[in-house]
């Protein structure tokens, strides 16, 4: 009959810790994010074609949800989304929806049903207007608007049977009495059914799309409801590694090692690894994620002096034991060699020491000219300065990126 893009959202960080939540992100699976519980499956009616994983750019009434288009599962018309519930949502729950429909047309558009689909009890949208189908619309009405992700917060208490209906993080239905048990489970396995329709009426279903799904057998408070759509954004939207800098201390056999993120909310920990050739790598530090919209993380990894080349990355680990890697950054271990000219003040032919076999060895003028370029093959050259003026002269070694410099006096 009816079909809906229900958003009922409910996040474990912002649960209590012993009450257990099932999270789908659906960023390319339909699998439970922490793989505590089910997956869901696809369940389609009305001859309807299976949905498939896009990237789109979230849209809710106040904005964007960041810029950059993100993984979500898109439905189409007569298609929805079924959990198995296996006794773990019964008469109490919170549920929390994050979704959108690409149209809201007359008909109704089944956000929720607890009855497998038998009957045309549940939630849907009608028109623009929040309906507990056979009972009527609840709430502001009109409200609802195409192509707009909205949080849909559903809470029951099994022991007054009151249903509370939280839109975007207000309430939206206050206590509303299911004393009939319409928005319960039929039995404790019945599934869950989200966006499909039942055939009592000829379908009127919709297509759209889905980002956040959470579901937990406790009650929430409305200030938890609200906290979770505080933080939607942040979320939903994946971990961001806005910045990764590898530095040699100077004079010192350090690295100093600094990295900024965004929307951090599922991240476990940040595990640097080293290498001397950058194929092979160690873990030499795990850092704990701090969990937030940004972050800045900072550490420091002591080197042995006689290796000339460092290569650092970020093993960066979820909660649900997935992990992705940053990018690869090198540092020369070149600045512990002690740069040296003899004999200073000079008067012709100088000795350079404090060499690797590489690298180039630059002479500028007290203007700041170049006068003078030589390549490095060992770790000592001489440099004839007999044909320059007298004066004061900066000798500059580089290797890489890395730059040592000392003052010579030309007499």
């Amino acid at each position: 009959m009816k079909s809906i893009f229900l958003s009922a959202f409910v996040f474990s960080f912002f649960v209590s810790a012993n009450a257990q939540t099932h999270v789908y992100q659906f960023s390319g699976s339909l699998n439970e994010t922490s793989s505590i519980g089910p997956a869901l499956t696809e369940t389609l009616s009305c001859g309807a074609a299976p949905g498939s994983y896009i990237t789109q750019v979230l849209t809710i009434p106040s904005g964007f949800c960041g810029s950059q288009p993100e993984q979500v599962f898109a439905f189409n018309e007569g298609g929805g989304l079924s959990y198995p519930n296996n006794s773990f949502i019964t008469g109490s729950y919170t549920i929390h929806l994050f979704f959108e429909f690409n149209a809201l047309a007359g008909g109704y558009q089944r956000i929720i049903d607890f009855k497998n689909s038998t009957t045309d009890r549940g939630m849907y949208i009608l028109a623009t207007c929040l309906n507990f189908y056979p009972n009527g619309n609840v709430g502001t009405c009109p409200f609802f608007e195409p192509n707009k992700y909205y949080l849909i917060s559903i809470v029951r208490d099994a022991t007054t049977n009151l249903v509370n209906v939280y839109v975007n993080g207000a309430l939206f239905v206050t206590d509303y009495n299911d004393a009939t048990g319409d928005y319960a489970p039929a039995t404790p396995t019945t599934p869950v059914i989200f966006f499909r329709d039942d055939n009592a009426v000829t379908c009127e279903d919709k297509d759209g799309t889905i980002k956040y799904l959470s579901l937990k057998a406790t009650t929430s408070t409305p200030a938890e409801v609200a906290t979770v759509f505080a933080n939607i954004c942040a979320i939903v939207l994946p971990l961001r590694l806005t910045g990764f800098t590898a530095t040699k201390v100077q004079g010192e056999n350090k690295t100093d090692l600094q990295w900024n993120t965004e929307n951090e909310i599922n991240t476990e920990a940040f595990i640097v690894e080293r290498s001397t050739d950058g194929i092979n790598f160690e873990a030499v530090k795990n850092v704990p994620a701090m969990f937030g919209t940004r972050n800045q993380y900072h550490y420091t990894d002591n080197i042995v002096a006689s290796v000339p080349v460092y290569y650092y990355r970020l093993k960066m680990t979820d909660r649900d034991g997935k992990f992705t890697y940053s990018n690869i950054l090198r540092i020369t271990n070149a600045a512990n060699n002690v740069l040296s000219v003899s004999p200073n003040p000079a008067h012709g032919i100088v000795s350079v020491g404090g060499l690797q076999k590489k690298g180039t060895l630059l002479l500028y003028n007290a203007e700041g000219k170049l006068v003078a370029r030589q390549n490095v093959s060992s770790q000592s050259i001489t440099l004839d300065m007999g044909s320059l003026p007298a004066g004061i002269y900066l000798l500059k070694y580089v290797v890489n990126d890395v730059v040592q410099h000392t003052r010579i006096v030309k007499e």
